[in-house]
């Protein structure tokens, strides 16, 4: 208990200097105007600083985990030791202060955004006559414009993921070139028919899913709504089993659609795995004769090797990535869809 209470002493000075470190000022997310006549990307384009910011950082990564093993390679089979400081110094450099730097732009833009579309959506919704209300479900409407949050995400899919993979599969396949000409070439074929092909299955497999698999949702949602509000009525007595009985039959349908995507998915992911394996064959085979033959040092080649194993079996999992992106543009899509169809400016309460 003496050790807990030591520790909690400390808590609220920690909380103090988190709060003050991690500190935004208000006006660092004042909204801009969304204009729902545009098209579904253009709020991005009021964030150029942040946007550019996060794809800066994962060009930067990728550089840096690219050159590194090469480094590491060449220290090792020279046993200059000394040059490992260096190392470390970029590694601080590039972490500690250069992305720290540009993730800041970023969480100010992902909160300018968050905000900016949370008004114009709450906005539209209050400006809008009321008879328009009762043409359109509760549930459907929660679940519409419960989609804003996906403009952070596809963002975060696009940099983090898909854009990532992307850059540090071909870095590191770039980086055997230093090793010889053939396995250099292996690598970069190998990559490339993955990366494409993996686009091609992926993206041919979930357009359809999705735009299902969203209608399902949308009704899956009205009737947990439907549900909610039944409590308040004296017809809820009577309507409960009809009500439980809808409910079951639309969460079954999205449910199961939603398994024959990821069931898809894994079919996808063997194919894949099975090009990969072909990959790595032909890029050892050049590395090791290469080291029978004398021209290289096995300390050299194997850290090169190995980053470059572990990004090209980063593309297996581009799948989830770009299945995940792909859901999410199109529920963007469908929230954009849905804010463009209502009203504008029919029901003046707002003071301006």
């Amino acid at each position: 208990m003496n050790f807990i209470s030591k520790i909690n002493q400390y808590k609220e000075p920690f909380l103090r200097f988190s709060k003050w470190f991690t500190n935004f000022d208000d006006k660092s997310i004042d909204p801009f105007e969304v204009d729902f006549s545009k098209s579904w990307w253009s709020p991005y384009l009021s964030i150029k600083t942040g946007v550019l910011s996060v794809f800066a950082t994962n060009f930067i990564i990728s550089i840096y985990d690219a050159i590194t093993p090469i480094w590491l390679g060449y220290i090792f089979s020279t046993q200059k030791f000394e040059q490992l400081w260096a190392i470390a110094g970029v590694y601080v450099l590039v972490y500690l202060v250069l992305l720290q730097a540009l993730n800041r732009y970023y969480q100010i833009g992902q909160g300018k955004l968050n905000h900016s579309l949370d008004m114009a959506t709450q906005n539209l919704l209050l400006e809008v006559d009321p008879s328009y209300h009762t043409t359109k479900s509760s549930g459907e409407v929660l679940s519409k414009i419960s989609r804003i949050e996906k403009y952070v995400d596809l963002l975060e899919n696009l940099s983090w993921g898909f854009f990532s993979l992307f850059f540090g599969a071909f870095f590191s396949a770039f980086s055997l070139f230093a090793v010889s000409f053939a396995a250099g070439l292996a690598a970069i074929v190998s990559n490339t028919v993955l990366i494409f092909l993996s686009l091609f299955l992926i993206s041919f497999s979930s357009t359809w899913h999705e735009q299902e698999l969203i209608k399902k949702m949308d009704s899956k949602s009205e009737s947990q709504v439907e549900n909610m509000t039944q409590a308040l009525y004296i017809r809820a007595t009577f309507a409960t089993s009809q009500q439980l009985s809808k409910f079951k039959t639309r969460s079954i349908v999205s449910h199961l659609m939603d398994m024959q995507k990821w069931r898809m998915f894994d079919w996808i992911i063997l194919i894949l795995r099975f090009v990969m394996g072909l990959g790595w064959g032909a890029v050892i085979y050049f590395c090791v004769i290469q080291i029978q033959s004398g021209n290289r040092d096995s300390a050299f080649v194997a850290p090169i090797i190995i980053a470059y194993m572990i990004n090209s079996s980063y593309i297996i999992w581009q799948g989830n990535s770009l299945t995940n992106l792909l859901e999410t543009v199109a529920k963007i899509k469908d929230y954009w869809k849905f804010m463009k169809s209502i009203p504008q400016g029919s029901y003046p309460v707002l003071d301006k």
